[in-house]
């Protein structure tokens, strides 16, 4: 065999000299003959193999650890009584930190320098910044929505169009849960940055509703009608004033506005149970709710005599 090689060998330093490359692909292959050779290549096989079998258990281990030091936190967070808004936000960012520290390391661990770490880490943290710009964004609308607190978990919110009750908030995002049981998840700079409608931030809620009447019949008795809706209710606040009376009139109605206040999670059962129960009493009283009606007048032209 190396007979073999040595002649192959030869035959391409005849060629390499005729290039002006003489004798370094000779000495490159003879050098897998060298024993000292295939020893090293030996060596660093195995150092790579032991490395990476370490940083194996070592990201193994960390993993054990992040999970048993998240556990711990979540206990002490139980006998703090913390804020659960406060409680998952800091719980994203440990979480963050400690897999970064890991991940650090594993590189450590498999050879990587520290000064190569920090300078390649320094380099790419300008551009990672630029690149990063709307997640670090989140990541302080994420701080603003903690410290001002303009809802919390389990508060029913509305922005830009979108609705729902809050899961909680993480390190870059609030999430949402739908009345229809969909999960939407919003980048806190958004709602920073835009109007945040808060249905359950206070204790009690106003009910208002439209009620159209025809022209033909008593509004007053209307009025009356709808008086007694609300005070027929028990989940109507009483000691707050209501406020029920005509508030337009429509080209095909009498519009009765009818305002009354509930406690907060009884809103749409007030809401529903007042429209219920004002069109029974209007079909008792003989009430209308007219349809959209328009007069059409048709003029004649008068034939011409001439």
């Amino acid at each position: 065999m190396k007979e073999s090689v040595e002649s192959v060998a030869a035959t391409v330093e005849n060629v390499a000299e005729s290039v002006g490359q003489k004798s370094f692909i000779y000495r490159f292959i003879m050098g897998f003959t060298d024993e000292k050779f295939l020893e090293n290549i030996l060596k660093i096989a195995l150092t790579v193999i032991f490395r990476l079998l370490v940083a194996y258990i070592i990201f193994k281990i960390g993993q054990r650890i992040i999970k048993f030091f998240l556990k711990t936190f979540d206990r002490l967070d139980k006998r703090a009584a913390m804020e659960t808004d406060i409680h998952i936000f800091l719980r994203s960012v440990i979480n963050i930190v400690l897999y970064l520290t890991l991940f650090i390391v594993v590189l450590l661990t498999l050879g990587a320098q520290q000064s190569s770490l920090a300078a390649v880490f320094g380099a790419a943290g300008v551009g990672i910044g630029f690149a990063m710009k709307d997640t670090l964004s989140n990541f302080a609308g994420g701080l603003i929505l903690l410290f001002f607190k303009p809802y919390k978990t389990g508060d029913f919110i509305e922005i830009i169009g979108k609705s729902g009750e809050v899961q909680g908030i993480t390190v870059f995002s609030t999430e949402l849960n739908t009345i229809d049981n969909k999960r939407i998840i919003v980048p806190n700079g958004i709602l920073v940055a835009n109007d945040i409608t808060n249905y359950t931030k206070n204790k009690v809620r106003r009910v208002e509703i439209i009620f159209g009447i025809s022209y033909k019949d008593d509004f007053r008795k209307a009025i009356k009608i709808l008086e007694d809706v609300a005070i027929s209710q028990e989940k109507v606040i009483q000691n707050i004033e209501k406020t029920i009376r005509v508030k337009t009139l429509a080209d095909s109605s009498v519009n009765i506005l009818y305002r009354v206040w509930c406690k907060k999670d009884e809103y749409w059962d007030v809401y529903y149970d007042s429209i219920e129960l004002a069109k029974e009493s209007f079909d008792r009283e003989g009430i209308s709710i007219p349809f959209p009606q328009r007069d059409i007048h048709i003029i004649k032209e008068e034939a011409n005599t001439d």
